[in-house]
C-alpha cells in the first residue's frame, strides 16, 4: 500500500493511498510523493543510564570515523545519549568497523615500520635482503648511543644492502638468459652433429666395454651412467636419433665434454695446452646451448628429457648461472615425480641409470633450494641416498660425492627449518638444530677418516668439499644460535667460518701458479661460493666490526684480493663487488684505532677466544687486552677499570642486538645476480 500523498499530509485529510487520489483529481494538482518516510520508532532503553560498556562501545564507534574531534561536545553528548539516535543497522556495520581497526590497529603496533615496507614493496628482488634492510633500519632508528664510527659502519652495510636488494635488472629487450650465452659465444664454430673422435675420446674413460683398465678415474661422475652415455653415442653414429631425441641427447654428450675437458685442465700445467683445451670446452658449451634452446619441455615426460634437463642444469652451474641451473634441475625434479621414479626402492641392473639421475637432480635440488632459499621440488625419494649408486672403488671421487650428498640432505632439512620454522614450538626447533649439529659431526669424522687417502689430483676438490661442510656448519650454528643462544655455539660458529674461509684460500694458493689461469673463469668457483651461500665471509664481517679482529679482516682482505685476479666472467665480478665493498666498510675501525691511540698494544692477529654473544655485555675478562677480544672504542678510553669500561661503555644491549640481528643476516648470491630478477616475477 502507497503511503499518504503530499497533499492529504499537509492538509492533515484521509488519503485513499491510491496511485492518484481522489483529493488530487478533486483540487487538480499533480498527486506526488516526496516528502521523507518517517523513520520507525526505536523501542527505548529500558534504563535512562547507560551501562559503562555500552558508552565505550558508542565512544569507540563515533572516534572510529574521521569526522569530528573526539574531543569535541558533540562526541561527548552522543556517547551519554546512548542509542536512540542510531538505528540498527547503523550498529552492525559499526562493531564490523571496529573489528576491522581493532585488526589493523595491532597489527600496525606489533610490526615496525620497516617490516610494512619490506613486506608489501613491489620491487622486491630478495626478501632476505629486505629482512637485513628492515632490522637495520629499525635498529638503527631507535639506538642513538652507538659508537659514531661503527653507527656509520652499519649505516653503510644498510645503504649497500638497499643498493643490493632494489638492484634492477638490465633491460634485455626481453632476451633470454640463454639468447645472451648465445651471444658470448659468438664466432665460434660449432659442429652439426657431435663429432665421432668425441664420442670415443667419451666412451674411453666410462664405457663398460672400452674401459677395462684397473686404474684410478679422476672422471667427476654424473647423472649420465657409462652404459647410458654407451647407448647414447650408438644412437648417434648409427643416426638413429631425430628431432626432440636428438637435441636431449646432443646436450647430454656436449655436457660431458665440457665436463672432461675441465676435468683434464686440472691436471697439466702446460699453457699451450690449456689454451687449447679452454677453446674446445667453449666449442662444446655453445653447442650444448644451442641444442638446450631446441628442447621442448611440453613433450612427452622421458628419461632421456630427464637426462638432458639435468645436463641443463649442470652446464649453467659451470657457466655461473644458478638460477637458470634451478630452474632447469626444477623441471626434470618434476619429471621424475610424474615418471613416479622417486619411488623407486632398490638398485638393479636396470634402473641405475634411472636412480643416478634422481641421485644427483636431489643434490642439486637441496644444494640450490637452500643457496635461493626457496621451496624443494623433489620429494624424499623412498630409498636411500647413499644406496642409490654402485661402488666404484676406482673412482676417486667417490668418498667426496658421498659427503656432499650427506651435507646436501643437512641442507634440506635446515631448508625446510628455514621455511616452516615459525609453525613449529622452541623447543622442537632446537632439538631439530641439535640433531643437525649430530649429524654435521658425524660427517666431519667421516671426512677426518678419508682425508689421508685423497689422491693429489683431486686436492683442490677435497678442499671445496671442506669449504662447503663448514659453510653449512656455519648455517646450522646460526639457526641454533637464534633459538638457543649460548657463547660455545657462537665460538663454534666462528671457527667454522674461519676453517671454510681458509679452505677456500687453500684453493686460491693452489691454483695461482698454474700458467694460463688469469683472467679466465676458474670452474673451482661454480661447486663453492657460487653454489653455497657466503654465510662465512658475512660472519667475519659482523665479527671484525664488533671486535676488530685484525686476524679475521686480514683472511678477508686475502680471499677477495685473491678473487681479484678473475675478471673473465660478469657474475665473478658481481660477487667480487660486494665483498670488496664489506671489506673496504671495515677499513675505518683499524685507522680509527691507530690514529687515537699510538701507544696502544696492536690486535692480536691470532684469533682470540671470544667468550660473550654479540648481543651481550662483554665480560670483564674479555675487554681487558690479554687474552681477550677489544671492542671498539675500548682502547680510547684510558687505563680505566674493565669492570667500569664494561658498564659505561656505549657498547650496550641494544648494540650488540644491532649486532646479532646483522650476523643473522645471510648475503646470499642471488642479492647481487642481475638474473635473479626471474625468480620475483620481474
Amino acid at each position: 500500500m502507497l503511503s499518504a500523498c503530499d497533499l492529504c499530509h499537509s492538509r492533515k485529510v484521509r488519503c485513499d493511498r491510491q496511485a492518484i487520489c481522489a483529493n488530487c483529481v478533486d483540487a487538480r494538482v499533480e498527486c506526488r510523493r516526496d516528502r521523507r518516510p518517517k523513520a520507525p520508532s526505536k523501542p527505548k532503553a529500558p534504563s535512562s543510564i547507560l551501562s559503562l560498556g555500552e558508552r565505550v562501545s558508542h565512544l569507540e564507534r563515533l572516534t572510529s570515523q574521521p569526522t569530528g574531534n573526539s574531543h569535541s561536545p558533540n562526541v561527548l553528548n552522543a556517547m551519554y545519549n546512548g542509542p536512540n539516535d542510531t538505528n540498527e543497522p547503523d550498529k552492525e556495520i559499526s562493531a564490523e568497523s571496529r573489528k576491522l581497526n581493532d585488526r589493523t590497529t595491532t597489527r600496525s603496533e606489533s610490526v615496525p615500520q620497516g617490516h610494512a615496507e619490506w613486506a608489501t614493496a613491489s620491487e622486491d628482488t630478495s626478501h632476505r635482503a629486505k629482512q637485513a634492510k628492515a632490522i637495520l633500519q629499525n635498529e638503527l632508528s631507535i639506538d642513538n648511543d652507538l659508537i659514531s664510527d661503527r653507527r656509520t659502519i652499519l649505516r653503510s652495510a644498510l645503504d649497500l644492502v638497499e643498493k643490493v636488494a632494489n638492484r634492477k635488472n638490465l633491460d634485455l629487450g626481453g632476451s633470454s638468459s640463454l639468447r645472451m650465452a648465445e651471444i658470448h659465444y659468438e664466432g665460434i664454430e660449432v659442429p652439426d652433429v657431435p663429432p665421432p673422435e668425441l664420442l670415443y675420446m667419451l666412451l674411453r674413460e666410462q664405457s663398460p666395454t672400452l674401459n677395462v683398465g684397473r686404474y684410478v678415474q679422476v672422471q667427476w661422475p654424473d647423472h649420465v651412467t657409462g652404459e647410458s652415455l654407451e647407448e647414447m653415442a650408438t644412437r648417434l653414429l648409427n643416426g638413429d636419433a631425430h628431432g626432440q631425441l636428438y637435441h636431449q641427447l646432443c646436450i647430454c654428450i656436449y655436457v660431458k665434454a665440457v665436463c672432461h675437458v675441465d676435468q683434464l685442465s686440472r691436471l697439466s700445467n702446460n699453457a699451450t695446452l690449456l689454451k687449447r683445451l679452454l677453446d674446445s670446452k667453449k666449442v662444446y658449451e655453445s653447442a650444448a646451448i644451442r641444442a638446450l634452446r631446441e628442447i621442448d619441455i611440453c613433450t612427452t615426460p622421458s628419461f632421456t628429457l630427464i637426462q638432458s634437463l639435468i645436463s641443463g642444469a649442470k652446464l649453467m652451474q659451470q657457466t655461473g648461472r644458478m638460477d637458470q641451473c634451478w630452474v632447469l634441475n626444477s623441471y626434470a625434479a618434476r619429471l621424475i615425480v610424474a615418471l613416479n621414479y622417486h619411488e623407486i626402492d632398490h638398485l638393479t641392473p636396470d634402473n641405475e641409470g634411472i636412480l643416478s639421475a634422481v641421485f644427483w637432480c636431489y643434490y642439486l635440488d637441496r644444494t640450490l633450494s637452500s643457496l635461493f632459499i626457496r621451496p624443494m621440488s623433489l620429494p624424499e625419494p623412498c630409498m636411500p641416498l647413499d644406496q642409490m649408486l654402485r661402488k666404484d672403488e676406482s673412482m676417486a671421487y667417490g668418498t667426496v660425492v658421498e659427503i656432499i650428498s650427506d651435507l646436501a640432505q643437512v641442507q634440506g632439512e635446515l631448508l625446510d627449518l628455514s621455511l616452516n620454522g615459525k609453525r613449529k614450538y622452541a623447543t622442537e626447533i632446537s632439538a631439530r638444530c641439535e640433531h643437525l649439529r649430530s649429524r654435521m659431526h658425524g660427517i666431519h669424522n667421516k671426512m677426518e677418516a678419508a682425508g689421508h687417502s685423497i689422491i693429489d689430483a683431486i686436492v683442490n676438490e677435497w678442499h671445496g668439499t671442506e669449504f662447503c661442510y663448514y659453510a653449512i656448519l656455519v648455517d646450522v650454528l646460526r639457526a641454533q644460535l637464534k633459538h638457543d643462544p649460548n657463547a660455545a655455539a657462537y665460538k663454534e660458529c666462528l671457527s667454522a667460518a674461519r676453517t671454510s674461509l681458509r679452505a677456500f684460500q687453500l684453493i686460491q694458493n693452489n691454483l695461482a701458479d698454474v700458467p694460463g689461469i688469469e683472467g679466465s673463469y676458474p670452474s673451482f668457483l661454480t661447486w663453492t661460493v657460487f653454489l653455497y651461500p657466503l654465510s662465512p665471509f658475512f660472519v667475519l664481517f659482523c665479527n671484525v666490526v664488533r671486535t676488530t679482529d685484525s686476524g679475521d679482516y686480514l683472511l678477508l682482505q686475502e680471499v677477495t684480493q685473491g678473487l681479484s685476479q678473475y675478471t673473465g666472467n660478469t657474475h665473478v665480478m658481481n660477487m667480487l663487488d660486494l665483498l670488496m665493498a664489506l671489506q673496504k666498510l671495515c677499513e675505518p675501525l683499524f685507522q680509527t684505532a691507530l690514529s687515537q691511540n699510538e701507544q696502544a698494544p696492536p690486535v692480536s692477529a691470532t684469533h682470540p677466544t671470544v667468550d660473550s654473544l654479540p648481543y651481550q655485555v662483554l665480560a670483564p675478562d674479555t675487554v681487558d687486552g690479554v687474552g681477550g677480544v677489544q671492542p671498539i672504542g675500548f682502547s680510547t678510553l684510558g687505563a680505566a677499570d674493565s669492570q667500569i669500561l664494561a658498564a659505561e661503555s656505549p657498547l650496550g644491549s641494544s648494540t650488540d642486538e644491532l649486532m646479532w640481528q646483522l650476523f643473522n643476516s645471510q648475503l646470499p648470491l642471488g642479492w647481487y645476480d642481475m638474473d635473479m630478477s626471474s625468480f620475483n616475477g620481474q
